[in-house]
């Protein structure tokens, strides 16, 4: 195909008076996809429209030409239009193909979470039915007692009536199409069955979880308040060891301001003590520069009387005095005896 192509192109271009090298250059694989993107109208525009200045002028362009010209722009429409049909039908075929895998992963997606959704549900009632039947089987009459127990009405006949007076008004209704069965009421009855098997199945375990919570939080709120409880009367206790702390604030105060009074008495005596220690030494000096002038006093006295009584001995006069008196005494005493 890509050969008449291009074959179609040469012809185009030697009849336009264009050489044929450029037309070999051009000539490849590359055409067909550019003709097979462009629409049939613009690939006969871009073989019909001129490439440059070398073509012959229009005006001199034959009749036959001009049908030739035709002949192979019909040709090649023919020619592409199965390779465009082709080319919609497997574009087609890949976005049918694209479209039907996303729609597989979708629901493939959709019905892994419907699983995980459901998995509790199955265990309860897996769970439910092997309790069920391990334990002891329900005779049939039990059974259809309960049944009838469970419908509405006091007696037999009223319960009968009740029943029989709704399948009556069901089947009228239906014959008479004022109850229509549709895929929503499929939908309706299913969403309502699995409303009363979850209020029927999980509501006991909900109601027992629940219960569990309550209670586990019941017991850490007391626990809480017990603990609270203790450490107030704890402190409490603690509190009223202190409460002679005023009594004892005071007694110490006292003994605090008779200590200071004492320490202040005893500073002033102290202080006293070292004034006396002070002056006592200061007399004690002085009595020791009296004595010391009162022995040089009484030294100088001594010696101012020795050397006048030593001058009056060697006075001539007191000399001869003193031996008459010494006589006159001794001869007293020889008179005596």
């Amino acid at each position: 195909m890509s050969d008449r192509v291009a074959r179609l192109a040469e012809l185009r271009r030697q009849r336009n008076g264009q050489p044929s090298d450029d037309v070999k250059a051009s000539s490849g694989n590359s055409a067909v996809p550019e003709i097979g993107h462009q629409s049939i109208g613009s690939a006969t525009e871009t073989l019909s429209a001129p490439h440059d200045g070398t073509q012959e002028p229009q005006h001199e362009t034959s009749d036959d030409a001009m049908e030739e010209d035709n002949g192979y722009n019909s040709d090649l429409k023919r020619d592409i239009a199965p390779l465009l049909a082709k080319a919609e039908r497997k574009t087609d075929a890949a976005l049918n193909r694209l479209i039907l895998k996303r729609y597989q992963e979708t629901q493939q997606q959709a019905a892994q979470a419907q699983e995980i959704r459901n998995t509790p549900l199955k265990l309860i009632l897996t769970n439910r039915i092997g309790i069920r039947c391990l334990s002891t089987p329900v005779e049939p009459k039990e059974k259809a007692n309960s049944i009838v127990d469970a419908l509405p009405g006091n007696n037999l006949i009223s319960k009968t009536g009740i029943l029989a007076t709704s399948a009556a008004a069901a089947v009228y209704g239906i014959s008479n199409e004022l109850v229509v069965l549709h895929d929503e009421t499929i939908l309706v009855v299913t969403f309502s069955t699995f409303v009363a098997l979850c209020a029927k199945f999980v509501a006991p375990l909900y109601t027992e979880w629940a219960d569990g919570e309550i209670k586990k939080v019941n017991d850490l709120l007391n626990e809480s308040k017990n603990k609270h409880v203790s450490a107030v009367k704890g402190r409490i206790d603690s509190v009223s060891q202190l409460k002679e702390v005023v009594n004892t604030t005071k007694s110490l105060f006292d003994i605090s301001r008779e200590t200071a009074k004492l320490e202040a008495e005893t500073f002033e005596l102290k202080q006293k003590l070292a004034v006396a220690h002070e002056a006592k030494a200061t007399l004690d000096s002085w009595v020791r520069f009296e004595q010391q002038q009162r022995q040089l006093e009484q030294e100088q006295l001594l010696k101012s009387v020795l050397d006048k009584v030593n001058k009056e001995v060697e006075n001539p006069k007191f000399q001869d005095k003193v031996l008459a008196e010494a006589v006159a005494e001794v001869e007293k005493v020889f008179a005596k005896a």
